[in-house]
C-alpha cells in the first residue's frame, strides 16, 4: 500500500478544488497511491517533481557518504548511532515528527552517524537539494530550520554535560524524569526503547544499567519490563541535581 504526498498544482489538475483530496487515491504507472497531505504554496517554488512518493530508507547508510536527503520520522522511531573498531554508541532517539541529518542536508556535507529503525516505521525523505533551495527562498521555512538546529545544539550540549558531569545513577534518574515529562507526567514511565539501547544512550553496559536501576530502588523507583514506576519517588540525591 503505497503513499503519495502531493503538491498543490498536481492536486488542482487531478482533483480540481476538492478539499477532501487527502486520503483519495491516484494511479501512477498502474500503482495506487494515497494522498496523505498537500504541501503549502510556499513549497511550489522548490524545483522538482510535483508528486512525492516514498523513497527507500537505507538505515545502515554509513558515515562518510553525502547526505542526499533530510529524514523526517512520520511513524515509529529511529535510533541514531555511531561506531568505530567494534565499539558502538547510541546518540539520539527520534520520534514523530522529528527530523535528522538536518545539518548535513543544509551544508551538503557527509553523514556523521548511522540510523536504524527501532520498530515498524515510516520515514519521509526530502531531497537535500530541495531543502537548501527552500531555505534560500522561504523565510518562514528557513526560520523553522534555524529553530530546529538551535534545539538540536542545546540538546547536544545537555547530553555532553550529562555524560561529563553526572554519575551513572544521576544520568538514569535524569532520563527517567525527561521521559516522564515527555509522556505527560504521572506515576509511570514507559521506556521508549529496549534496555540495550537505553544503556547505550547513557554510556553504560546493559549489566551496569541493571545495577543502576537497583540503586534507584531506595528513591522509590521500581521496574517491570518496559514500565518504570515512580509512585513513591523520594526527593533528593540524583533527582535533584540539575546542570
Amino acid at each position: 500500500y503505497a503513499i503519495a504526498f502531493s503538491t498543490s498544482p498536481q492536486v488542482r489538475r487531478t482533483f480540481g478544488a476538492d478539499p477532501q483530496v487527502v486520503n483519495r487515491t491516484i494511479d501512477l504507472n498502474n500503482v495506487p497511491y494515497t494522498v496523505i497531505g498537500v504541501a503549502p504554496p510556499s513549497l511550489e517554488t522548490v524545483p522538482g517533481p510535483e508528486l512525492w512518493v516514498p523513497a527507500s530508507f537505507d538505515p545502515a547508510r554509513p558515515p562518510g557518504r553525502r547526505a542526499d536527503f533530510l529524514h523526517v520520522v512520520i511513524e515509529g522511531g529511529v535510533e541514531l548511532f555511531a561506531g568505530n573498531d567494534g565499539r558502538e554508541i547510541s546518540l539520539r532517539l527520534v520520534h514523530p515528527y522529528g527530523c535528522f541529518i538536518l545539518a548535513a542536508a543544509l551544508k551538503d556535507a557527509v553523514y556523521l552517524m548511522s540510523a536504524r529503525t527501532m520498530e515498524r516505521s515510516r520515514v519521509l525523505l526530502i531531497p537535500s537539494e530541495n531543502v537548501r533551495c527552500a531555505f534560500q527562498r522561504d523565510a518562514a521555512f528557513a526560520r523553522a530550520l534555524v529553530i530546529e538546529l538551535s534545539s538540536d545544539f542545546r540538546k547536544a550540549i545537555k547530553d555532553l554535560k550529562n555524560q561529563k558531569l553526572r554519575t551513572g545513577v544521576e544520568r538514569l534518574a535524569n532520563i527517567l524524569l525527561r521521559f516522564n515529562s515527555e509522556q505527560g507526567g504521572g506515576e509511570t514511565v514507559t521506556l521508549p526503547c529496549d534496555k540495550r539501547t537505553l544503556a547505550a544512550l547513557l554510556g553504560m553496559t546493559p549489566e551496569n544499567l541493571s545495577r543502576t536501576f537497583g540503586a534507584l530502588k531506595s528513591y522509590g523507583v521500581t521496574v517491570d519490563g518496559p514500565t518504570v514506576r515512580l509512585t513513591k519517588l523520594k526527593s533528593g540525591g540524583p533527582f535533584e541535581m540539575t546542570i
